[in-house]
């Protein structure tokens, strides 16, 4: 909560920023069409930002959920009390998907097919996969817990390399920011240095043109940067939609304020 509080309050600042840009100041066509694009992409951004972290507690919880179901399980239970005991607690979003588990299995709803309606819930292929698993295990009979306690371990091994491809595509994605800087700061030198060089050795320089055309590359670089680690770390393109809206705010701020 205080995060989305802190992020909301920071946009929220950004916003005026850009209107004080846009209204006290004189600004061109292209920061008109930055602000509507800006617009678009905020709503965007951070409901895709928070999809992405709700799915991410899902799959980090689920391991949980199957460790502490078969726990129960190997304890004599059977499975419909072995959920019940586990409905209060504490998986994060994956609580409320236990919690509708849960209440299906009170209305009557058999164990097989109430895990399949958890299923439909999700959008995650990893879940998806491991309760196809349990209902499978549950519909053959037999020694469900071992079903359980390998699944348990492979989930559980899974997720710990996955939090380290994390942590190493983190350091990719940060690169994206640092060579995303370094264009600007290169497009600095170029406005403050080479194009004045090239005004004195008597060579003909339109600023005005390359300081449009330098802002327009870098927003264009910004989005398709964003893309990619969009692709990269999340998996998909529209992942990377609050990369892609954080890049064109650097982009800009730092373009209007230092070029």
């Amino acid at each position: 909560m205080r995060k989305m509080i802190a992020i909301t309050a920071l946009c929220m600042c950004g916003a005026f920023y850009l209107l004080y840009l846009l209204l006290v100041e004189k600004r061109t066509g292209d920061d008109y069409i930055f602000f509507i694009l800006v617009l678009l992409l905020f709503p965007l951004s951070l409901n895709s930002f928070l999809d992405y972290r709700r799915l991410s507690s899902k799959e980090k919880n689920f391991p949980v959920f199957v460790r502490d179901l078969t726990l129960n399980i190997k304890t004599g239970m059977e499975p419909v009390k072995a959920i019940f005991l586990l409905e209060d607690n504490d998986y994060g979003a994956m609580g409320d998907d236990v919690k509708l588990l849960a209440s299906n299995l009170r209305l009557g709803v058999p164990v097989d097919q109430a895990f399949d309606v958890m299923a439909g819930n999700t959008r995650s292929r990893k879940i998806k996969r491991g309760i196809s698993m349990i209902s499978g295990a549950i519909r053959a009979g037999g020694e469900i817990e071992e079903i359980l306690t390998i699944l348990s371990a492979f989930l559980i091994n899974d997720r710990e390399v996955k939090s380290e491809i994390g942590s190493k595509l983190f350091t990719y994605q940060l690169i994206f920011y640092i060579i995303f800087i370094i264009y600007i700061a290169l497009n600095y030198f170029l406005l403050q240095n080479i194009f004045p060089m090239m005004g004195k050795s008597g060579f003909s320089v339109d600023v005005d043109f390359y300081e449009t055309l330098i802002f327009r590359s870098t927003m264009l670089l910004g989005i398709f940067m964003g893309m990619v680690s969009g692709k990269l770390t999340k998996g998909s393109i529209a992942g990377g939609v609050p990369d892609i809206f954080l890049l064109v705010i650097i982009g800009y701020v730092l373009n209007r304020t230092i070029l």
